[in-house]
């Protein structure tokens, strides 16, 4: 018995030592526990913010393919109607732009073809005069600086 008293013993002191381990890694795995809680919880936040942007991202997508296919069939439309207009700019007689210069006052459907090209080349041409914000002025005399010379003009039409 008194062997028994003294394992017991051993055995108590060595179950003390054991219970503050335990008590030790339970408050430990309590931290992790709390760490990773909260870790989960920021990961469940951002993929629920990826997962409306991901959403917003497909309806973009949608939207992006219909333009680009309106714009596939709009461009298939215009390259004909450009080459058809190309092939008429190269027919178009120069000596009618000294007759077109020599008015005081075009006809109004002439002076608005001007206009419109002025308008179009804005940027494009360096004879087509322009404001500070790169408007072009649409006056009869800076439409005819911009048909000065015919087959210049004929060139930038065309490009």
């Amino acid at each position: 018995m008194k062997e028994t008293a003294e394992v017991v013993t051993e055995l108590e002191a060595l179950l003390k030592v054991k219970t503050v381990e335990v008590e030790a890694k339970k408050a430990e795995s309590e931290e992790i526990e709390t760490v990773v809680g909260g870790e989960k919880a920021v990961v469940e936040e951002q993929n629920e913010t990826a997962t409306i942007a991901a959403a917003d991202c497909d309806k973009i997508k949608v939207n992006c393919s219909a333009i680009a296919k309106s714009a596939k069939e709009d461009l298939d439309k215009a390259v004909p109607l450009v080459e058809e207009t190309k092939r008429d700019l190269e027919g178009l007689d120069e000596k009618a732009f000294g007759i077109i210069k020599s008015f005081a006052k075009p006809p109004e459907p002439v002076e608005k073809v001007l206009f419109s090209c002025m308008c179009l080349l804005a940027s494009v041409d360096p004879n087509v005069s322009c404001d500070k914000r790169g408007r072009p002025q649409l006056e009869w005399k800076t439409a005819k600086i911009m048909i000065n010379n015919p087959k210049a003009f004929k060139v930038v039409l065309t490009e």
